[in-house]
C-alpha cells in the first residue's frame, strides 16, 4: 500500500472570492474547445464537460464573447442576449449542484479578430463591424485565421480604430453582459479577460496603441479603457468582477504581437491600478509554454521554467490584502502543490489554475490529492478545426478522457472501494502498465519529461 497522499496541502482548503466562496484552490483555468452551436449558446456538451470538473472550487468559462463585434470564430460561446445567458444557466446549475463557483470570462478579441466575420450572421444581423482596436496596427502575418465564410487561413487586416463612440458603446456592452451573466445565467463572478493581446491588452501595450487621445500615450492613458470599465462594473457588482493579466516577459513567448517599449514599468503600473479596486480575484498567466513541445507533454520542459509573472504578485499585495491572486501557466501537480506548500506570507499565488491537465482529467482534484498519475493529453482534440457542423457533437477529447475510478473499475470490477485502489502503489503500476500504449496514456505526475509511456498515435 502506499502512503502518499497530498490531503494536507492548503490547496484543499476552501478560500473567498469576493462574494464568493469556494471549497478548495484548484481553478479550471479558461480554456477555449469550440464547440457552441450556430447561434452561439452553450450546449448538452458545456453541460457535461463543466459539471464533470466541479470537484474544483471554481471553475472559469472558456472566453465568452460579449457583443457582436466581438465575435471570433464559429461555435465559440457567447453571452450577449437572453437565449445564450439561459442556455448558459443550465451549466451554472450543474456546477453549483455539484458544490463548485463559476466565473465568466468575457472576452473582446479586438484585432485578433479576422475582419471577416464581420459577415457572421450575428454579426449582420447587429449591424456590427468586427475587428476593431485601439490602434490601426494589424497583427504580424504569422498569426492567420480562418476565413468566416471560406474558413481558409489568411492574415489579418488592419483593424478598424475604436472612437469614443465605439469606446462608449463597448462599456456598455460589457455592462450589458455583466447583467445577463449574473442575473440571468447564474454566475458567481464576472471575469474581464484583459491579457493575451486581446483588445485591452492592445490598449495597454505601446507597440499595439499608438493613440494621441486620452486612452494613449501615458501608462494612465493606456489604462484608462480597463479602469473605466472596473469603475462601472465593480460599482454595480462589487466583489463579483475579477481580471485576467498576461504580463509581458522578456525571453518567453509575447501573446499576438505585444510588447512595449518598457513593460516591466508598464505591467507594475497595472498592477498597482487593480490593486486599488475591490475584485474578487486576479488570474495571472505565467508564460511557461513552448511550442515546440506542444503536442508532447512528455518532452515539454516549459513546466520546470521559473515563474516570472508572480514578482507582481507582491506589488500587488503591498496595496491589498483581501483580492485573491490565481497563477496559471505550465503548473503540474508537483508545482502546484509546491507553490501551495509555501509559508502563506511567501506564497505568490492562493489558489492555481490548470488547463491542459485539467482537460485530460475531469478528476484532476482527486488525482491530486491522492498522487496519482494523469491521463495524457492529446492536443490535436483541443480544438475543434473546420468546417464546424460536427463540432456541438465533437465529444473526442472533450468529455471522453476516462477518470481514474472508471480505469480502476472496468480493471477490477464496480465492486471495488476506489478510495483503496488509489493507495495501493501494485494496482496503480498495473492500470499505468496496461494503459501506456492507449491514447490518452498515463504518465506520472512527479516527472513531467521522463515518462516511458508512448502514445499510439502520433502529434503533429
Amino acid at each position: 500500500m502506499s502512503t502518499k497522499n497530498n490531503s494536507s496541502n492548503p490547496i484543499f482548503t476552501p478560500i473567498q472570492y469576493g462574494a464568493a466562496t469556494a471549497k478548495n484552490r484548484v481553478v479550471l483555468a479558461p480554456l477555449t474547445r469550440v464547440r457552441a452551436d450556430k447561434d452561439l449558446r452553450p450546449t448538452d456538451l458545456h453541460v457535461e464537460y463543466y459539471s464533470q470538473r466541479a470537484d474544483a472550487g471554481l471553475l472559469i468559462t472558456e472566453a465568452t464573447v460579449i457583443s457582436p463585434q466581438s465575435i471570433a470564430s464559429h461555435h465559440i460561446p457567447a453571452c450577449f442576449n437572453e437565449q445564450q445567458a439561459l442556455a448558459w444557466k443550465r451549466v451554472t446549475d450543474a456546477v453549483h449542484a455539484k458544490g463548485a463557483i463559476i466565473s465568466l470570462q468575457a472576452w473582446h478579441q479586438g484585432r485578433a479578430a479576422h475582419r471577416s466575420y464581420t459577415n457572421h450572421p450575428l454579426a449582420k444581423e447587429a449591424n456590427a463591424e468586427v475587428g476593431e482596436s485601439s490602434s490601426e496596427i494589424a497583427l504580424s502575418e504569422y498569426y492567420q485565421e480562418p476565413d468566416c465564410d471560406t474558413l481558409e487561413r489568411s492574415p489579418h487586416q488592419k483593424p478598424k480604430i475604436m472612437t469614443i463612440d465605439d469606446i462608449e458603446r463597448f462599456k456598455q456592452q460589457q455592462l450589458d453582459a455583466a447583467n445577463l451573466a449574473l442575473n440571468v445565467a447564474g454566475f458567481d463572478l464576472y471575469e474581464l479577460h484583459g491579457a493575451h493581446g486581446y483588445l485591452f491588452d492592445q490598449f495597454l501595450n505601446s507597440n499595439s496603441n499608438t493613440r494621441t487621445d486620452q486612452y494613449g500615450g501615458s501608462f494612465e492613458n493606456r489604462f484608462r479603457l480597463l479602469g473605466e470599465v472596473l469603475d462601472l462594473l465593480t460599482a454595480k457588482y462589487p466583489n463579483r468582477i475579477a481580471v485576467r493579466i498576461s504580463p509581458y516577459n522578456k525571453g518567453t513567448t509575447g501573446y499576438h504581437d505585444m510588447n512595449d517599449e518598457d513593460p516591466e514599468a508598464l505591467y507594475k503600473y497595472v498592477y498597482e491600478r487593480l490593486s486599488e479596486y475591490n475584485l474578487a480575484y486576479v488570474l495571472n498567466t505565467e508564460p511557461r509554454w513552448d511550442f515546440q513541445y506542444q503536442g508532447n507533454p512528455e518532452n515539454d520542459t516549459s513546466a520546470s521554467w521559473p515563474l516570472t509573472s508572480s514578482k507582481y504578485c507582491e506589488i500587488f499585495k503591498n496595496n491589498n490584502k483581501t483580492t485573491k491572486l490565481i497563477g496559471c501557466g505550465g503548473f503540474t501537480p508537483q508545482s502546484a502543490l509546491g507553490v501551495m506548500d509555501m509559508p502563506e506570507d511567501k506564497r505568490p499565488y492562493d489558489a492555481i489554475g490548470f488547463g491542459r491537465w485539467f482537460i485530460a482529467n475531469s478528476d484532476l482534484v482527486f488525482r491530486l490529492r491522492h498522487n496519482l498519475p494523469l491521463n495524457r493529453y492529446y492536443r490535436p482534440t483541443f480544438y475543434v478545426t473546420p468546417p464546424f457542423d460536427e463540432a456541438i457533437k465533437f465529444t473526442t477529447g472533450y468529455t471522453d478522457y476516462p477518470t481514474f475510478s472508471q480505469l480502476a473499475k472496468s480493471e477490477f470490477g464496480d465492486g471495488i472501494e476506489v478510495e483503496q485502489i488509489a493507495q495501493d502503489d501494485e494496482k496503480i503500476a498495473h492500470l499505468v502498465k496496461k494503459h501506456q500504449d492507449d491514447l490518452y496514456a498515463l504518465i506520472p505526475t512527479d516527472i513531467i519529461g521522463n515518462s516511458k509511456s508512448s502514445s499510439s498515435r502520433q502529434t503533429n
